[in-house]
């Protein structure tokens, strides 16, 4: 057993093969459980932002891109909650649910406002890790009703401070939420895990230009064969080829991958789309 820094109490192998832990135990179980933690997360808590300007002139001459943290709305409080608990909240509590968002939204907004005045930001990256293989974990109503207001107070002080690239990080089942994050400002997706129902192909051919990609390749692709890697480059490519997509596995590579494979996987797609330099290998 271990209790990890959000305080959840998890099962996991120290001996052998690791795996993801086994959770037991969530902080937030209730809203007096609520009450204990939300003082964490209040912006004007002392020494919330001692860091800030140091990080700031830490990155004023930067040649790289320069990001900005978008936080999360659902995927960390579905760490503090639960899968099983935060699925039901919204029915059993929709006040409080409200309030966890709120509170986490607050907070999000409070740091960009703090911090894009002071640097030019070229992209920002959130994290949601709320969905799987059938969808998201909320409805789609609930997202739109309580969660997207957010996603779109964000995306404007983005916008306001020259911004034009909002992206979150959200592993399975994204389709039946893109709605969500494209009505409210939020244009990128990653990584558009294939294996789990989430298409790139289709999603542009659904929303046009509207949607950015950043991954797309169904990384199980890379356990089958050389050709069934061929086949799901070509498969991706007129898509990639309109732009605003980076293609790129869609989450981790599997560790069984063999190692021929993969690099069969980058020389094809750094021949079909000219990315990638030199091989280091």
């Amino acid at each position: 057993m271990y209790r990890d820094n959000l305080g959840c109490v998890a099962q996991i192998n120290r001996d052998g093969d690791r795996s993801i832990p086994h959770f037991i135990e969530y902080p937030v179980k209730d809203r007096a459980t609520w009450e204990q933690v939300k003082p964490a997360l209040d912006p004007e808590a002392p020494g919330r932002f001692d860091g800030l300007d140091a990080g700031v002139e830490a990155l004023q001459h930067a040649t790289a891109p320069v990001g900005v943290p978008g936080g999360s709305l659902v995927g960390v409080p579905r760490n503090l909650i639960g899968f099983e608990h935060i699925a039901i909240l919204p029915y059993e509590d929709p006040e409080l649910f409200q309030d966890i968002v709120d509170t986490f939204g607050r907070l999000i907004c409070a740091g960009l406002e703090r911090a894009l005045p002071k640097i030019q930001v070229d992209f920002c990256m959130g994290w949601e890790d709320m969905c799987f293989n059938q969808g998201p974990v909320i409805s789609p109503d609930v997202m739109a009703q309580v969660v997207g207001p957010w996603y779109r107070r964000i995306a404007d002080l983005l916008a306001a401070h020259g911004c034009c690239i909002y992206a979150t990080d959200c592993d399975g089942n994204v389709t039946p939420i893109v709605d969500v994050f494209l009505d409210n400002g939020m244009n990128t997706l990653f990584p558009a895990e294939v294996h789990a129902g989430t298409d790139p192909v289709a999603l542009r051919a659904t929303y046009g230009k509207r949607i950015r990609i950043w991954g797309g390749v169904d990384k199980m692709v890379l356990l089958d064969s050389k050709a069934a890697i061929d086949r799901e480059l070509e498969r991706i490519r007129p898509a990639v080829e309109q732009g605003g997509f980076l293609p790129g596995v869609d989450h981790r590579v599997p560790a069984d991958v063999p190692l021929d494979l993969y690099k069969h996987y980058l020389d094809r797609k750094r021949a079909l789309f000219h990315v990638g330099g030199e091989p280091q290998y």
